[in-house]
């Protein structure tokens, strides 16, 4: 079972690169900031970075989901263990139907989500009370976490965004601009900026991955011959091969079917969204940076398409209970 814990959350892991990293590089890519391989390569590296860095100066997030349950609590380590990977497993199924629909959900929050619902399902199985099976105050941090990575991004990305349209700042995509300068300025903050999105994904989901690699290595009796840093290190790499496999469904899906950009307004999403990322890692609240970026987006952008910012928000608001009740259900089965 422990192969199977391991495989289930390889392939989780490359599917967050897929899916939920390449929102750091969209804004670069649809205004031509940057080439998609260039920018998939940039965000390779910097989620690299961002994973490998933040353990070392601290780990809160991973702690944080660590103890979001109590799987490593109990003596039946190897039901747990299997209740674990059924979780796992049911978040995977659920990414890759959103990957295919080119909806950028967030995998971290569904794999808390059905890490939590798997841990129902062994508390019901083995006769254990629920609040004592998982952390409620921790879902309370994800909580605050889901509110300031979505309305404060949205908001002040819109601002901003407003503020650069009336000064003129910078010109549009393909069309003259009168400060060449300051377009190009533009241009390598969004550069700088994708780069420090990358960074902050790497070091938020990373350490989600992190933090449920410890737990799978906890039941498996194996935690004494492993330490933070060093399961950091396969996980980074795994996030940013994902992250070099695919994501052009989502970067078009994001950038160009929801709204219009311009480079003034990429660089308003980039820099909106770094800095409430920054916030809540330095918090130590488990956000997502798919819904930082793609608020942002919407703040920033012009000629928002209603029918698809609807479809998003729907996704978003379903992963949780349907990733719970799937992780709740396969575990349930599988513990029978």
């Amino acid at each position: 079972m422990l192969y199977f814990a391991t495989a289930a959350l390889v392939a989780l892991i490359i599917v967050n690169g897929m899916t939920d990293a390449p929102n750091a590089i969209t804004c670069a890519v649809v205004t031509e900031a940057l080439p998609l391989k260039k920018a998939a390569t940039l965000a390779g590296l910097f989620n690299l970075i961002g994973c490998l860095l933040s353990v070392t100066v601290g780990g809160g997030v991973a702690y944080f989901t660590f103890s979001l349950t109590s799987f490593a609590d109990y003596t039946d380590s190897s039901a747990a263990l299997v209740a674990l990977t059924m979780g796992i497993l049911s978040v995977v199924i659920w990414s890759f139907l959103a990957w295919y629909l080119g909806i950028p959900t967030s995998e971290s929050h569904g794999m808390l989500a059905s890490v939590s619902g798997a841990c129902c399902a062994f508390a019901i199985r083995h006769g254990i009370h629920l609040s004592d099976a998982l952390n409620l105050k921790g879902w309370i941090g994800v909580a605050i976490g889901f509110l300031v990575s979505t309305i404060p991004p949205y908001v002040f990305s819109r601002f901003f965004s407003l503020v650069n349209s009336s000064r003129h700042r910078c010109g549009d995509r393909g069309k003259p601009s009168n400060s060449n300068r300051r377009d190009a300025l533009c241009r390598y903050g969004q550069i700088t900026c994708a780069m420090l999105n990358a960074f902050l994904h790497g070091a938020q989901d990373g350490q989600k991955f992190i933090g449920i690699a410890m737990t799978v290595i906890a039941l498996s009796g194996l935690d004494g011959d492993f330490t933070i840093t060093a399961v950091a290190v396969p996980v980074a790499v795994l996030i940013s091969i994902g992250t070099l496999l695919g994501g052009k469904r989502i970067i078009e899906h994001t950038g160009k079917d929801l709204v219009t950009l311009n480079t003034a307004q990429g660089f308003c999403a980039d820099l909106t969204s770094s800095f409430f990322l920054g916030v809540c890692l330095v918090a130590g609240l488990p956000v997502s940076t798919t819904h930082a970026k793609t608020c942002a987006i919407m703040g920033a952008g012009k000629n928002l398409n209603r029918s698809v910012c609807r479809q998003l928000v729907i996704a978003w608001i379903a992963t949780l209970p349907i990733c719970f009740c799937l992780g709740f259900a396969l575990s349930y089965i599988a513990l029978s």
